[in-house]
Formats: structure tokens, sequence, C-alpha cells
């Protein structure tokens, strides 16, 4: 099962040994002087009781990057209908820091990536306000109480950005793709940065601006073009993973083209057709969002995908954002990478889910590249 990683902590499943130190009563040098607490003492009795306690969607111990001490356990519990619940406990030398909303995030979020899941819940005691408040800062919303317990919850709707995207479930994925949806039914293969990326991207780049000559404003008539901005020439723009030196990416390059109208597909697939490139994606509820790839781009990369937004959308923004946030932080870039390959050790059923399954990270890295106010 691989680790989940967040700024200040690292989420990783059961040890067995530990678990039968825990049980046992002996203690180890890498935890926290006060762990185990009682709650981490009847998780792994738990454990220790349940085959299938340490899954990908099970139990897991919490541990302090910044000293590699055992601080907690956070972990999830087998399923009922589409949802999960999951409980949490960090040790008191550690609490006030935020450390439990960090990781409640965490999981709630990878949860939410099990498959047939819809909904993740936890309930605390009403007499414990400090764990509602942890809930809460986690992303869930209390939906009710029950004599001495409050009930939160967080369901896959909920999980929307500013922009309004959510994880898309299997039957979104299908309706998106023309053709087969790309699936990997398994884990995701990423490579390490490879310097010839940024080349590819400007041969490709080169390519496609040849195909928006002078006679492009009047295929996308003056209103259209007026929504490009001080250029009425489509802006292109090298994103993704590839786009930033020392970040492990599939070998695939991704690549932005923003147009005043990505509905008005007359105006711009011919063109890119010409060049090898045809519709994989469509998304008319989500600013119009396109997809066009190329196969057997060169031997550094196997294919390009080259996404088509709107002039003015926030998404646009928000990719641009991640980007150079990433190529100028090191440690955001590390976090991000970290993040990567341990969810590309993951079983996957589209590459979608694994895209969708990295979107915490993703927000908090964004929050962060927010201009201050």
């Amino acid at each position: 099962m691989s680790d989940l990683i967040t700024d200040r902590l690292v989420l990783r499943s059961w040890p067995p040994a530990e678990v039968s130190a825990v049980v046992g009563g002996s203690r180890l040098p890498h935890w926290a002087e006060d762990f185990p607490a009682e709650g981490d003492s009847v998780i792994a009795g738990f454990i220790a009781g349940r085959s299938d306690a340490l899954g990908p969607y099970g139990q897991r111990q919490i541990v302090e990057r910044a000293t590699g001490l055992v601080v907690g356990a956070v972990g999830l519990f087998p399923p009922t209908e589409g949802t999960i619940e999951f409980g949490y406990g960090i040790v008191p030398s550690r609490r006030g820091r935020g450390y439990a909303s960090e990781a409640a995030r965490a999981i709630a979020a990878f949860a939410l990536t099990a498959p047939g899941i819809h909904t993740v819940r936890a309930n605390v005691e009403l007499s414990n306000p400090a764990s509602a408040r942890v809930l809460e800062k986690a992303g869930l919303s209390r939906v009710g109480d029950d004599g001495g317990t409050a009930r939160f919850q967080r369901r896959r709707g909920d999980m929307a950005d500013d922009n309004g995207q959510t994880p898309m479930t299997d039957e979104e994925i299908e309706a998106a793709s023309l053709g087969a949806a790309q699936q990997v039914n398994g884990q995701v293969t990423l490579g390490e940065y490879d310097p010839r990326w940024p080349a590819v991207y400007e041969r490709e780049a080169r390519l496609i601006d040849a195909q928006f000559d002078t006679d492009f404003c009047a295929r996308i008539g003056t209103a259209g073009a007026a929504g490009l901005g001080a250029s009425t020439r489509p802006r292109l723009e090298h994103v993704g993973s590839t786009s930033v030196p020392g970040l492990p990416a599939k070998p695939v390059v991704d690549m932005l083209l923003i147009v005043a109208d990505p509905g008005d597909e007359a105006s711009y697939v011919p063109a890119l057709e010409s060049v090898g490139y045809t519709v994989a994606v469509r998304e008319p509820d989500w600013y119009e969002h396109r997809v066009l790839r190329k196969q057997d781009l060169d031997p550094s990369a196997s294919s390009a995908n080259l996404h088509v937004l709107p002039a003015g959308c926030p998404e646009v923004d928000r990719m641009l954002r991640f980007r150079d946030r990433l190529r100028t932080h090191p440690g955001d870039r590390e976090l991000y990478a970290e993040t990567k390959r341990g969810l590309a050790r993951q079983e996957w059923k589209y590459l979608q889910n694994y895209a969708d399954a990295k979107t915490e990270v993703v927000e908090r890295i964004l929050e962060r590249a927010r201009p201050a106010r």
C-alpha cells in the first residue's frame, strides 16, 4: 500500500511488527514519546483481528515528516453501500498543530477515490467541539446528531474546487471520451524528467502556431478575436508535469491552447487535424473543454495532449499558476512529486482516476500560490 503524503505528514500502512508491538505493550524508538495513545491501542487490536484492515483503503499510521516519529493513527473502515467511515487520533504532544485536520483531509479525499464510494463519514462526540472543528477544516459538513454524537460527511460532489470540477465517475469519463477512454487497469508508469521535453513542446508549438495564420481572425470573427486579449492569435502554453524541470511524469507532453470559443470546433480543429491532432475528449459542461491528442510524438514522448479552453477561463489561470509555482518552489515540487509516485504505485481503472486522486495536494499548492490580499 502506497503512502499518502501531505505537507507535514506521511500516512503509511501499519507495519505488522508495529501492530504486534502495540498489542504486546512494547515500545519502539521511532514512536513519539506518548505513542501509542489509548485509541492507537484500540486500532492495533482491531488490525490484529482483521486480515483486511491493512488494504489500500484500510488503517494507517501518522508519521511526522520533520522527525520521522509516529504521532498518531488514521484509517478507513469497511464500506457499506457506497459509504465509508474513517477515524483518527493524534497523540497529545502533537495536538494544536493542525495535524488532525491535515490527516483527516487527506484520508477523506483518498477515500472518495475508492471504487464505488460516493460518501465518506466520521462521527464525533458532541462534548468534543475540537474534533468537530477538525472535521469541518477537513472539508466535511455536519449532517445531523444522534444522541451524544455529531455526524459529519463529505460526498464526491462536495470536492468541487472553485472552478466546479469534481472527480469524474466512470460513466462521466466514458461519456466525455470519443472512442475508448484511457484505461490503466493497474499502476501508472512514471519516468524521471527528460530534458528533451521542452524541445518537443517547442517543435509542436511552432507547428501549431503556423496553422493559425492572419486569416484566423476572420474565421473566428471580431468579437471572438477581442476575447483573446491584445493578441488575436490563439495562445499556446506548455503545461503539466513535462513543463516542470525535475518533476517525474508520464511521457506525454501536455499543452494548453487558449481560443475564443472551444465549442466552435470548426474554427480550429481542422487546422490541428492537418498536423496530426484528433479530438479525444469533449466536456461541454466544463468551460467547453476539449482535448486533442497526437500519437508517436518523439522518442522521448509517446504522445501529446492539447487542452483547449476559452480566453478568460479560471482554469487557464489555475493551470498556469500551478505550473509556475512548481517551477519556482522546490518544496512544493517535491511534495507533488512524492504524491505522484505514491499514487502511481496504486491500482487504477482509468487514467482520469489517477489524475483526480491528485486533487487534494494540487489544491493545497494552489492555495499557497494565490496572490496575497
